[in-house]
């Protein structure tokens, strides 16, 4: 059985489902979330600058002093606000094919359901889909990467921001995630 501590980070590519997996964590734990989208994006995609986010984030993090779920990839620009505060990584390393498919049916249906993201006025649309800056082409770049940075951060542990007992979970198909959710609600 898993034992949940009280500050855990989900990582995982664009569109794995961090977020979804994050919020029902944090429904079953009693802990608050933590998006980072919220904390990156502006209104009309415009992403904040370093200052902005690592002041953003260190407020979230002190405004939940006693425990939080993080849905959110550790960038550069707060690995080091995020990863020493971190008692548990959860990264979803899902298959590329189910990463894509996920994000495309996510991306359809927020257009037609014209859902803004973020707290923001930032809404998935046609044009967006398929232009240069495209979710799906930079998912299409961002995957290997991403993958490259995980199993080095969180499998060779080469980060010097993680804590040396920092537990790490790697899930491999969506089923693991939801089996995750299903020990949380029964933990007590």
């Amino acid at each position: 059985m898993v034992s949940f501590p009280k500050r855990i980070v989900v990582v995982g590519t664009t569109g794995s489902g961090k977020s979804t997996l994050a919020r029902n964590l944090s429904k079953a734990l009693g802990l608050p979330l933590i998006e980072c989208d919220d904390l990156l994006w502006n209104d009309d995609w415009v992403e904040s600058s370093f200052e902005e986010v690592r002041a953003r984030v260190t407020h979230a993090l002190q405004g939940a002093s006693d425990g939080w779920v993080y849905a959110g990839n550790l960038g550069p620009k707060y690995i080091d606000i995020v990863g020493p505060n971190t008692d548990m990584v959860i990264w979803l390393n899902y298959p590329w094919l189910t990463g894509f498919w996920r994000l495309l049916k996510r991306s359809i249906r927020r257009i037609i359901s014209k859902e803004p993201l973020f707290g923001t006025n930032c809404v998935e649309t046609w044009s967006k889909l398929f232009s240069w800056d495209s979710i799906l082409r930079w998912y299409i770049a961002s995957f290997g990467k991403l993958q490259r940075r995980y199993q080095e951060f969180l499998v060779e542990r080469r980060s010097l921001h993680l804590k040396t007992d920092v537990q790490i979970l790697i899930l491999t198909k969506p089923a693991e995630a939801d089996e995750l959710v299903k020990a949380a609600i029964k933990r007590e």
